[in-house]
């Protein structure tokens, strides 16, 4: 069974995108959304991204945490919105800050994207 339980909730605000250019200017920098984390690593949710579209992802969550309340992961998902449909990032949250990191990939996107949010653990 897919989700068993939800485990955490992150509340996606918003981005910035890495080197700043006068290309950069033209991206959506405000993202609202909601992404749902499941105790089988699931991880899927909808928010609306640097393209001015609504991205749906789902996809599965790698993580790690060395300490309380502090975590490290990756995540690979389909997701929807963008030339191509499989999305990767870096993840980091500490308490209820989260950030993640979307790397350059070259012929893909030509910035890094950081996006900050707010993440809640039940």
């Amino acid at each position: 069974m897919l989700c068993e339980s939800i485990i955490s909730a992150t509340f996606l605000i918003g981005s910035t995108h890495v080197p700043t250019t006068e290309d950069t200017y033209k991206y959506n920098n405000f993202n609202p959304g909601i992404i749902l984390e499941c105790s089988d690593h699931i991880v899927f949710g909808a928010y609306y991204n640097s393209f001015k579209k609504v991205t749906a992802i789902a996809g599965y969550k790698l993580s790690w945490e060395p300490a309380q309340d502090f975590e490290l992961g990756a995540v690979i998902a389909a997701c929807t919105g963008y030339k191509y449909p499989v999305c990767i990032a870096g993840t980091i949250s500490y308490q209820h800050i989260f950030l993640a990191v979307v790397p350059k990939i070259t012929d893909i996107q030509n910035t890094t994207v950081y996006t900050a949010g707010l993440k809640w653990r039940f």
